[in-house]
Formats: structure tokens, C-alpha cells, sequence
């Protein structure tokens, strides 16, 4: 649960991998398989990495080395693999949370404008119902003339 002073809550630790809980920065991670309260994709590939390579691994930008004589080299092609999936799981809740943060953004500058200049969802009903308006006066104005002649 997130703590509303300082937006950070701790994750349940239902990893699997039995590491302590790590602080979630509220609305920074896209909910994962254990729902918007687990784990997120980082915190279970770093999990695993501290599982398999320890805690002191060394790290670039937050990142396992991957260079020449690197822990990673000493796995087995299906614990590569499966770094390989927890790291692209990762990039796609990055993505995914960027998506939803440009959708939240876009909602509020759609609400913003309709409101800034008073255009409803309605619209295209209202023009609808104008055009039927001036198109059953010019059909009245036709008659009146050809009656007229």
C-alpha cells in the first residue's frame, strides 16, 4: 500500500524469489501479474540478478555489466534467456507507462480545451440538427418559390 505522505508503499513480497519487499514509486510502474500492488518487472529482474549474481554485481546506470568476463557470460543459455525475457518484460512496462502517462496527458488537454472553449461531445449531433434545419428551410423556400411562379 502506498503511504500518502510520501508516495512511496512498499510491495507485498509475493516475488517468489524471497527478497525483501523494495519501495514502488506510486504511478511509476504499470501493474504486473500480481496486480497493481506487486512487484513490477524491474523489481523482479533485479531479484533475480541479486539471486544469481549477488547483491555486489556491478551495475552501469543501474544495469548488469554485460561486458567480456562478466558474471552473465557464466549462465547456462536457458538462465540467458531467461534474463533476456525479464529484461525486454522490463522495457515493456517502461513503455507501457509511458503510453499511459501520454493518455492521461492528452485526457486532460482534450478536457482543457472543451472546457476552454465550450465544445460538448454532442457537436456533431448539434451540426447534424443545424444542417437538417437549414436544409428543411431551403426545401420551404424552394416550395414558396415554385408556388410563387
Amino acid at each position: 500500500m502506498a503511504d500518502d505522505q510520501t508516495g512511496f508503499g512498499m510491495a507485498d513480497d509475493q516475488t517468489g524469489f524471497g527478497m525483501a519487499s523494495r519501495p514502488v514509486a506510486r504511478g511509476q510502474a504499470a501493474p504486473g501479474p500480481a496486480g497493481p500492488d506487486g512487484p513490477t518487472a524491474a523489481e523482479n529482474l533485479r531479484a533475480w540478478e541479486d539471486d544469481h549474481f549477488g547483491d555486489d554485481a556491478l551495475r552501469i546506470d543501474g544495469k548488469i555489466e554485460k561486458g567480456h568476463g562478466s558474471k552473465l557470460h557464466a549462465l547456462d543459455d536457458a538462465e540467458k534467456a531467461e534474463h533476456s525475457a525479464l529484461e525486454q518484460l522490463v522495457e515493456a512496462e517502461n513503455k507501457l507507462a509511458q503510453a499511459m502517462a501520454a493518455l492521461d496527458a492528452a485526457r486532460i488537454h482534450h478536457a482543457q480545451t472543451v472546457e476552454r472553449i465550450g465544445v460538448h461531445h454532442d457537436t456533431a449531433e448539434r451540426a447534424k440538427s443545424e444542417k437538417a434545419g437549414r436544409d428543411a428551410r431551403a426545401q420551404t423556400k424552394a416550395q414558396e418559390k415554385t408556388r410563387a411562379a
